[in-house]
C-alpha cells in the first residue's frame, strides 16, 4: 500500500495542527485524519463559500 502524509499549522499556531494520510494507491481516498488541540472552527460566513472538508 502506497500513502502519502499532509500535515501543517494554521495560521503559525503550534497547536493548531492538522494531519490527513492519504491512500494514493487507491484512489486517493483519505485513510485518517487528525486536528490538534486549538484548530479552528469553520466561521458562519465561509460554510456556504468553500468545500466542507470533515475530519473524522
Amino acid at each position: 500500500m502506497g500513502g502519502m502524509v499532509i500535515s501543517g499549522t494554521v495560521n503559525n499556531n503550534e497547536k493548531a495542527t492538522f494531519s490527513i494520510n492519504i491512500d494514493y494507491e487507491n484512489d486517493f481516498k483519505i485513510i485518517s485524519s487528525a486536528v490538534g488541540k486549538e484548530f479552528p472552527e469553520r466561521k458562519e460566513e465561509c460554510k456556504e463559500k468553500h468545500a466542507i472538508i470533515k475530519f473524522v
